[in-house]
This record gives C-alpha cells, structure tokens and sequence, in this order.
C-alpha cells in the first residue's frame, strides 16, 4: 500500500535525479530507497521512474505524478504545521506594543483576564510612545499594537475605543468645581501638555491653532503618570487622553471635560493586514476590544 515514505522517496529522487542524493536528503541507504521506489511502482502498477548506469529521469506519467505529490505532500505538512502552532499556542507567548496611558487603565483588566484563561502563557507587552509603536508592528517585533494613528502600506487599523482630550487638576484650584471647561478659559491657567513629540500634544497645537489661541505650559512630561503628579501636586491643569485617565484618582484630582471643542480620536488595533494572527494574540485582541466597548468612551 502507497503511503508517505513511498511518496517522500519518490519526490526525493524526482528532485535530485540521483539515488545516492536522494538517499542523503532522507538519511536513509540507497538500497532502502531503491526498495520504497520499487513498492510505489509495484503498488501503482506503471514505471515512474527511468534510470540507468548514467541518468535517472522521470517517465512523462512520473512527471505528472510529482505535480499531485508535490501538492499533496505541502497540504499535509502544512496541516500538521497548523496543529504544531495551535499546540504551541497553548503555552506559547505573545508580545504586544501598548501605549503607556493604556497600561494603567485598561490593560490591567484584560491581562487578568487573558492570564485566567492562559495561565501558562506569556504576554509581553511592551509599552513605547506612539512616534515608535508602529515600527514594531511593522518590523514584527509584536503581534499587534494599541495606538492611534491611521494605518499605512500593510498595516489595517480596527476602532475598538474613542478617546477625548480632558482636564486634571487639584481640587484646590479655581476651575475644579466645572463639570467642562472651554479651551478658551485655560488661558487663565498654568498648564501642564505632553512633551513636543508625542502625538497628544501635535492634537494639542493642532487644535489651539484652529482657535487662534496660547496657553501658558509650564511644564511637558512624556508620560501621563508623570503630568497627574504634577497636577497632584497642585502645579497646574493637565490637558490628557480621557484613556490615560484612571477612573479611580485620588480624591484630591478632578476631571473635567474639555469641550468648544471636543477633542475626539480613536484608538485602535493595529496589525499587519496579510498576517493572519495567532489564536492566542487574537484571544488577547478580543479582550482588548471587548474592554474598548465597555468603557464610557467607547466608538459610536
């Protein structure tokens, strides 16, 4: 009966044209192979293969036979390719790029999640400001990212939570007691913006520029964590993604919603679009989503 070694043997030496090569590639002895060449054509009741003192050369219904077994052999390797990965994938690892606002809010719940129903595997996630994470997509170094910006070349983009601009500030000052504030009225106040560089404050510029307006900034860290302290510190108004905001600040903070106008933008999963991701890095993409849509400031 024809099985793989019968086929494996028979490609073999349809590739290199010569037995002792062929038994090489295999590790097998060339009388082995010779053997299983024999079987094959016994089994299939026509000759395949041509050889002599000087030349081995497929018969014109060897050469069709390879097509079929060349077919055959890649569909099954790559089958058992696939249960490899889905093995794998069960205590395998995925690496993710995240904005750094995002590790303290919405991350934390879908990492517990994930780890509930994955306990034995690894999440790296890597937190990296937004100028830089889509280089990692690009260059593979994640499975996917969480940031803003619009897709490009091969990379696609899916919404999974809209993000507005706001305002922290210590509870002391003057504006604390506003449920929103206009960016006109913090001309009044010393601010605290993200540093020249990330994308939050290009929004920023962007925006103020429409208005025709100038804040006076006093102060410009690269991380949110770094502008609630100085906020807490009672320093100034932090202008921040309403994302990077806990929804449990300390008692001293308030937040106040920015508006004429609203500042809206949405963040997304970003993942080259050719990719077909693994079933762990799309389990931990749909926590993500699904952690998207249940926050107030999801897409509409």
């Amino acid at each position: 009966m024809i099985n793989l070694r019968h086929l494996r043997a028979f490609k073999a030496v349809a590739e290199e044209l010569h037995f002792t090569k062929a038994a090489e590639a295999l590790c097998v002895s060339q009388p082995a192979l010779s053997a299983l060449i024999r079987q094959l054509e016994g089994d299939a009741g026509v000759q395949l293969i041509l050889r002599n003192t000087r030349q081995v050369e497929l018969t014109p219904v060897g050469v069709q036979f390879l097509g079929a077994v060349t077919k055959l052999l890649y569909d099954f390797d790559d089958a058992v390719r696939k249960l490899d990965q889905h093995k794998s994938s069960r205590h395998g690892q995925i690496n993710v790029a995240v904005l750094p606002s995002l590790c303290t809010t919405v991350l934390p719940d879908v990492l517990r999640a994930f780890h509930a129903a994955h306990a034995d595997v690894r999440v790296n996630v890597v937190d990296m400001p937004d100028e830089s994470i889509l280089e990692a997509v690009k260059s593979g170094a994640v499975d996917f990212a969480c940031t803003y910006g619009e897709p490009g070349g091969d990379i696609e983009a899916v919404p999974f939570m809209e993000d507005t601009l706001v305002v922290v500030c210590h509870r002391d000052r003057a504006i604390a007691s506003q449920r929103q504030i206009g960016w006109s009225e913090l001309r009044q106040e010393p601010v605290i913006a993200m540093a020249e560089g990330t994308t939050v404050r290009s929004v920023i510029q962007e925006t103020l520029s429409e208005l025709g307006l100038m804040l006076n900034v006093i102060l410009e860290p690269r991380v949110a964590a770094t502008a609630l302290a100085y906020a807490s510190a009672g320093l100034g108004a932090a202008i921040l993604p309403g994302s990077s905001v806990p929804s449990d600040l300390p008692s001293r903070l308030v937040r106040i919603n920015l508006v004429d106008p609203v500042v809206r933008r949405k963040l997304c999963v970003h993942s080259i679009a050719t990719r077909t991701p693994s079933p762990l890095a799309a389990a931990f993409r749909d926590l993500v989503m699904a952690a998207g849509r249940a926050t107030c400031c999801h897409v509409r």
